[in-house]
């Protein structure tokens, strides 16, 4: 099996995120993953700006054609394609993410649990959350989503008690403008509590965040991570490096 991370740099411009999302899923056919991870909200990056008159026009239905564009070409590369985006669902947005089986079907679609992508005092009519932790039966074993701070709150301890052999980490992280060294911040300090919640779950994780400036809400520092069930990176990308983490998991002999 070989598996692919995507770290795009994501834009204001809805149009030139879904080309990157479609030309990273052609690098990825390309060099034969079977499955690839974009990030959390990958079609419009996580600028919500706490009105709803306004955000509700980031968010998107799962019929509509950004979401559909990519379903369809998961379908036409026949790779299992997993992604975040801000889901409208009646008049309520969500922080979804979808797993897209070779045949254009949803396999798995979850929407966070965690409250830290909106404000907390957002009214849960507009702005809304999971009630559930959904897995479904993959290649890899049952194979659930957690979603940013679903990995530390909330759906955490339903991931431990469901036992997955695959976990997908779609999030979207930022540092502190006073972070002066991200990545040294991050293997440090940073890495040590994902890894333990990883190695809690006992899953074998793919992780992706995207890239952003600063202006889109504070940004995002990329990182994509190949993670084995005890939380040790087996491979990965360095924060603020675009691209795709290809791995080719061994034959058992």
């Amino acid at each position: 099996m070989r598996y692919a991370v995507a770290v795009p740099k994501l834009t204001f411009n809805i149009k030139d995120n879904l080309d990157k999302i479609l030309l990273m899923m052609a690098q990825a056919s390309k060099a034969g993953a079977d499955i690839l991870l974009l990030p959390e909200t990958v079609l419009t990056e996580l600028n919500l700006c706490d009105d709803y008159n306004i955000d509700r026009h980031l968010a998107y239905t799962i019929g509509s054609y950004p979401v559909q564009v990519v379903i369809d070409n998961a379908q036409k590369y026949k790779m299992w394609t997993a992604f975040g985006f801000l889901e409208l669902a009646g008049d309520t947005i969500f922080d979804s993410a979808v797993l897209v089986d070779t045949k254009g079907k949803i396999a798995l679609h979850q929407r966070r649990m965690s409250p830290g992508w909106r404000a907390r005092n957002a009214n849960i009519l507009e702005y809304g959350s999971g009630t559930s932790l959904a897995t479904t039966v993959t290649p890899w074993g049952k194979t659930a989503f957690l979603i940013c701070g679903d990995l530390f709150e909330t759906a955490f301890p339903l991931a431990v008690a469901a036992k997955p052999d695959l976990l997908l980490f779609p999030f979207a992280r930022c540092f502190h403008p006073k972070v002066t060294e991200p990545q040294k911040q991050w293997d440090n300090v940073e890495w040590k509590k994902y890894s333990a919640q990883i190695q809690e779950i006992g899953a074998f994780t793919l992780m992706a965040n995207y890239i952003a400036d600063r202006e889109l809400n504070g940004g995002a520092f990329g990182g994509g991570y190949i993670v084995d069930r005890n939380g040790a990176v087996i491979k990965s990308i360095k924060l603020f490096e675009e691209g795709l983490v290809i791995w080719d998991q061994p034959e058992k002999r």
